[in-house]
């Protein structure tokens, strides 16, 4: 019973309650594994485009739905072993263990591309933006590559939004 409880409290310590997707927490934890282990992997930023627009016409609620409309597309498009987790607010990571970058590019154009022509629960289109990038074995540290995915983000959105960067 005890040991129930405690890995109850685990679970819900690294998940993200209103998506069900792990949280930042989570991800600093894999972090360090994938790099102690000294193994390939890449990394999709994606945040959904104009959210404060969501939030503001439908309310948060709404928005809420959203982001759960989000998390369950990003669990449709990924395999078991990858990781999608909520960052926090509406952006999130997927991370794709023994994963090279084209293929990672690959895979934030086909949920790019899905939620494009989907229907949230808002009965109004939305989009995103990706940022996508792959970890340099060892040769840099977990916030050099998230200030490198990061980057390639904020490039997708300078350049108008509903597109997928690569950090080059």
């Amino acid at each position: 019973m005890q040991e129930e409880t405690f890995a109850d409290f685990k679970h819900q310590s690294l998940t993200d309650s209103l998506t069900g997707l792990k949280n930042r927490r989570y991800s600093e934890l894999i972090f360090i594994d994938l790099i102690e282990s000294n193994q390939l992997f890449s990394l999709i930023m994606i945040d959904i485009d104009h959210f404060k627009l969501v939030n503001d016409e439908f309310g948060h609620t709404a928005g809420d739905e959203v982001l759960k409309f989000l998390a369950n597309k990003m669990k449709s498009i990924t395999k078991d072993n990858d990781v999608c987790i909520r960052l926090g607010g509406e952006e999130f990571i997927i991370l794709l263990p023994n994963c090279i970058l084209p293929d990672a590019y690959k895979i934030a154009e086909k949920l790019r591309k899905d939620i494009e022509i989907s229907i949230p629960p808002i009965n109004k289109k939305i989009t995103i933006s990706s940022g996508v990038a792959e970890y340099r074995d060892g040769s840099e540290s977990i916030n050099d590559l998230m200030n490198r995915v990061d980057e390639a983000l904020y490039m997708a959105k300078s350049e108008g939004r509903n597109k997928t960067v690569i950090f080059s």
